[in-house]
């Protein structure tokens, strides 16, 4: 899952990142990816660090009910989507 912070100056650049990301796991890995969790609001964090830069993610991997390979698999799978999409990112702004 992908926590975005609304309260952070760099908002939107994060969400258009984290949203490629997202769609990237949905087309090519259905089902791994729980989406986007948007939090903002009292008593919420709101930022996550995601005011430092205009590419940053917080990305959660597995849950109360993984399996340690579990989230090793996942995690091989979120390096390459991380190379995938950002090396387009890379190419796009050439």
């Amino acid at each position: 899952m992908f926590v975005l912070g609304l309260e952070n100056k760099n908002y939107k650049e994060n969400k258009n990142l984290i949203s490629k990301m997202n769609e990237y796991l949905n087309k090519f890995y259905p089902g791994l990816s729980r989406g986007i969790y948007e939090k903002s609001g009292k008593g919420v964090n709101g930022v996550y660090n995601q005011d430092f830069h205009k590419n940053v993610m917080l990305i959660e991997i597995g849950g109360v009910d993984s399996n340690l390979n579990s989230v090793f698999n996942s995690t091989e799978i979120i390096a390459r989507a991380l190379y995938d999409v950002i090396g387009d990112l890379n190419e796009e702004s050439y």
